[in-house]
């Protein structure tokens, strides 16, 4: 196995720090304190590191020497939706999602992954009054950059979060970006708005086979939701939920 050693600019402590991580990972937190901010801009690679290199845990991110296995089980109706949130209150790496679905019928269910922000990562910067319109402006906080492909998911009142649209194009410099669809409701300046990443995205699965989705980084900030659809007519389904994570 490869790894990668990388230096980081951390913004809390205005110094730059070094980790080292699995190949196909960015780091995107701070080593000294997942707490820390860092910036985006200023993370690079230094040094390819074969796996005969001695490694200190102290610069090891995350900490490999922790590995745990989960599992999720649901009961889910016929004709049935469901959301299944995963927490972490720190950040980890998930090796390994793997969805079993247990039934006596079968038929093809669909399955939806994504994470979304615990916090704000910034607010529209003026009022949108109901307009068609799929352009907005809005204000990410320095530590959060915003990418194309993301949803944008605003809070009205602070009461509901609406889910505004999927960002096809930005403009860094005006704050400008654009959606995949018109704005249909109004909303203040100053509204918080947070972003959802799919992980994946209208995948069908069949019942009683074993289905592997790969891993994903999880930060203590954000949330992964599972969102299952039995598609049955008739047939309960019991959904499994096999997680395999380093922290």
């Amino acid at each position: 196995m490869n790894f990668v050693k990388w230096r980081i600019f951390c913004i809390t402590e205005n110094i730059l720090v070094e980790c080292i991580t699995f190949q196909d990972f960015i780091p995107n937190f701070c080593p000294n304190s997942c707490s820390h901010i860092i910036s985006p801009d200023n993370v690079n690679s230094v040094e390819n590191i074969h796996i005969t290199t001695p490694i200190s845990k102290k610069l090891l991110l995350p900490y490999k020497e922790n590995f745990r296995i989960e599992m999720i089980k649901k009961n889910v109706n016929a004709n049935t939706n469901i959301l299944i949130p995963i927490f972490s209150n720190y950040p980890i790496i998930l090796k390994n999602i793997k969805i079993n679905i247990c039934s006596t019928g079968i038929s093809e269910d669909l399955i939806n992954i994504y994470k979304i922000q615990k916090y704000p990562i910034g607010y529209t910067m003026e009022n949108i009054i109901n307009e068609s319109s799929s352009e907005t402006k809005i204000y990410t906080f320095p530590n959060y950059k915003i990418n194309v492909g993301q949803t944008i998911i605003i809070s009205k009142d602070g009461m509901e979060n609406d889910f505004l649209g999927e960002i096809v194009d930005l403009d860094n410099i005006n704050g400008v970006i654009k959606l995949d669809n018109y704005i249909k409701k109004s909303y203040n300046s100053g509204s918080p708005i947070k972003t959802k990443t799919d992980l994946v995205r209208n995948y069908y699965i069949t019942s009683n086979l074993d289905c592997n989705l790969g891993n994903f980084s999880l930060e203590t900030n954000e949330d992964i939701f599972i969102d299952y659809t039995n598609y049955s007519k008739y047939s309960s389904k019991t959904l499994k939920i096999h997680i395999e994570y380093y922290y």
